[in-house]
């Protein structure tokens, strides 16, 4: 009787399941994400405006914001309490505006105006105007995939 090896197709799956393991950890390096021109933008006692966009032809996305205090702590997140206001615990102090499920405008009077506007092929940017205020002792995350802006 004839024995038949198995160990061509043993090692054909062998190297099929490392060929798979090893491009799923490569999976990052070929995901675009978009990359702002800023990671941080200085809002509190100047008077002007400034722009937010992405380098990459991926959009610069916000869905939802957070007002953090200047000690760390979260005290609105637009994605668990209510999506149209921004509250610093006691009294609404802003409002934030969508189109469809992204943000498209977000106000918090004497501090600054965020508006979403069209660049280029689809893309979007974010004007953001200073509007004076001393210090709101806040600041405001813009979460995006791959990363957030603050603005302070």
């Amino acid at each position: 009787m004839k024995q038949t090896t198995h160990f061509p197709t043993i090692l054909s799956i062998l190297f099929a399941c490392i060929s798979l393991i090893s491009l799923s950890s490569c999976a990052d390096e070929w995901m675009e994400y978009p990359r702002p021109n800023k990671n941080e933008i200085q809002v509190t006692g100047k008077i002007g405006k400034d722009t937010l966009y992405s380098f990459v032809d991926v959009n610069l996305i916000f869905s939802h914001t957070f007002l953090v205090q200047s000690d760390g702590t979260i005290l609105w997140d637009t994605q668990k309490n209510n999506k149209n206001e921004l509250n610093d615990g006691k009294n609404v102090i802003g409002k934030v505006e969508y189109d469809g499920d992204e943000i498209s405008k977000i106000e918090i009077p004497d501090w600054c105006v965020i508006t979403r506007f069209k660049r280029k092929k689809k893309q979007y940017g974010y004007i953001i105007e200073a509007l004076g205020r001393k210090d709101l002792h806040m600041s405001l995350s813009l979460p995006y995939i791959g990363g957030s802006v603050e603005i302070k």
